[in-house]
């Protein structure tokens, strides 16, 4: 895999004059290169880029550190570099006391910033060194992948024309859609004590594994699309922000969008997950809720589920009658042939005395190729009582341990079970779409190049840009032109069949 370095100073909010036309397209093509780097797809997928060649010692790297300004590549006498080095320099404003900060960041070392040029030379020297050491589990390459697609995806506004792998939670209003989202983080940021939240924007959340710090502490935070570059390191914040999103879109009385809200969290305690909470589907309309609310929900849900691409994680309390379970209904729909739904059975700890949920978990009542889980979620008492969700997964795992009717069921029952399912089969997952993935991704770079050249040579300098607005109107103006004269011309001729029929007819009379 090649090494790739950032060297850039941070990122400061769009000003609403539009950007260099360079601080636009430039991005997105290193953003692609990143992507199709860890996939592998170089040889499919041919990106624009700038190759340096030369003979040993010729003064390459030299002139690379110039571009730069600065020193930060290996040096000696023998061969220096010995991996290829793709190199992206991005222009940033300076901070407004007029200083300069600049750092570089490697594709392989997310979220760490470089601010000491000399560090980085000593990444480039060990990462060269250990690049025969063993690859990273397959987990932490494909799903962070499929998450940066999504993002640059939905930059592109192409969500329509490309289907990417992921796992839609689906659900009844308060079927313990939440708790089991918090229970998977391990944080408390979806509930909030004492109030009556709900799910009414699709929540699109991307749990991220990280390393613990070399003191052995962990280091838990999360980041949202719509603030890029900020971190929030309090989950109660992250909680907040969400309502206050939810509400910005959805509004305060309860009403539903079907505008995304996407969320990162990186933390050493989750395994890579990307999960989509919907909102739960309700029969009964309140507050602002239109009367008509069922089917909306039941539309949105089945915008997600419908797409083959898309894993189905139907939600169940197993103190209702699984036959008519709304998720289950529901996920039938999009997928008949169960080969993409995964059931949850939730609060298993207050089914009636007397009763058990071996069998729905066996999928001896309904049957799911991939089977069914069992968790036990918190109460709203221990919410309101701030019980911790690590103190709740030790009652959990007591809980089955204490019915000796779960016994032999391990793989089947608990939170840590689900994570670790969930995880195997979105990665299995991408893995069979990803062949398709990438042919339609290759479909549409090179329609999207035809569109480009049509367009003619792109140039930065307001002449240029000056001249090739105006003949791209031109040529709108002469479609539109061509256009009219068409219509005009059809028009003429129904005009003259009409009379020329008129006439046929009055000679008839005659």
């Amino acid at each position: 895999m090649a090494e790739e370095a950032v060297s850039s100073t941070p990122t400061h909010a769009s000003s609403s004059s539009a950007a260099p036309l360079g601080h636009s397209v430039i991005p997105i093509v290193n953003k692609l290169q990143d992507i199709f780097a860890q996939l592998g797809s170089q040889s499919t997928i041919e990106l624009p880029q700038v190759a340096v060649v030369g003979s040993q010692s010729s003064g390459k790297s030299s002139v690379l550190e110039a571009l730069v300004g600065r020193d930060f590549l290996p040096r000696g006498n023998d061969i220096c570099t010995r991996r290829p080095l793709v190199l992206q320099l991005l222009q940033t404003k300076r901070k407004p006391d007029g200083s300069e900060e600049e750092y570089g960041e490697f594709l392989h070392l997310p979220g760490k910033k470089f601010y000491d040029f000399s560090e980085i030379r000593r990444e480039i020297q060990g990462e060269t060194i250990s690049s025969t050491l063993s690859a990273v589990p397959l987990s932490h390459s494909v799903i962070p992948i499929v998450n940066n697609l999504q993002r640059v995806i939905m930059w592109l506004g192409c969500q329509s024309m490309i289907e990417l792998p992921q796992l839609a939670v689906v659900g009844c209003q308060s079927s313990g859609k939440s708790s089991l989202i918090e229970a998977i983080v391990g944080r408390d940021f979806l509930l909030l004590r004492g109030k009556d939240i709900r799910t009414c924007c699709p929540l699109v959340l991307q749990l991220l594994q990280t390393k613990r710090r070399l003191d052995g502490s962990d280091e838990e935070y999360g980041e949202f699309l719509h603030l890029p570059g900020r971190k929030f390191f309090d989950f109660l914040e992250i909680h907040h922000e969400i309502q206050a999103e939810t509400e910005r879109e959805a509004g305060g009385n309860k009403g539903v969008s079907d505008k995304q809200i996407r969320l990162k969290i990186f933390s050493p305690n989750v395994l890579d997950i990307t999960l989509v909470d919907l909102p739960g589907i309700t029969k009964v309309p309140v507050g602002d809720q239109p009367s008509d609310i069922e089917a909306r929900i039941r539309t949105m849900i089945m915008s997600y589920i419908k797409l083959p691409s898309c894993l189905i994680l139907a939600v169940t309390p197993a103190n209702s009658d699984l036959a008519n379970s709304d998720a289950l209904q529901i996920a039938g729909n999009a997928d008949p042939d169960g080969y993409r739904t995964i059931g949850i059975i939730t609060k298993l700890d207050i089914m009636d005395r007397g009763t058990d949920a071996r069998n729905l978990l066996l999928g001896k009542v309904i049957p799911l190729r991939l089977g069914y889980i069992g968790v036990v979620n918190r109460s709203q008492e221990d919410i309101m009582m701030n019980r911790s969700i690590k103190d709740a997964l030790v009652a959990e795992e007591k809980f089955f341990r204490s019915r000796p009717v779960y016994n032999g069921l391990a793989d089947r029952c608990g939170i840590t079970q689900l994570a670790k399912k969930l995880n195997q089969i979105l990665v299995q997952h991408i893995k069979t779409v990803l062949p398709g993935l990438k042919s339609r991704i290759s479909s549409a770079l090179v329609s999207v190049a035809k569109e480009h050249a049509s367009f003619g040579e792109i140039t930065e300098s307001k002449a240029g840009q000056g001249a090739l607005l105006l003949n791209i109107l031109s040529k709108y103006a002469d479609l539109s032109h061509q256009w009219w004269r068409g219509r005009m011309r059809k028009c003429q001729q129904l005009s003259c069949l009409a009379e020329h029929e008129s006439t046929i007819f009055s000679n008839q009379s005659l």
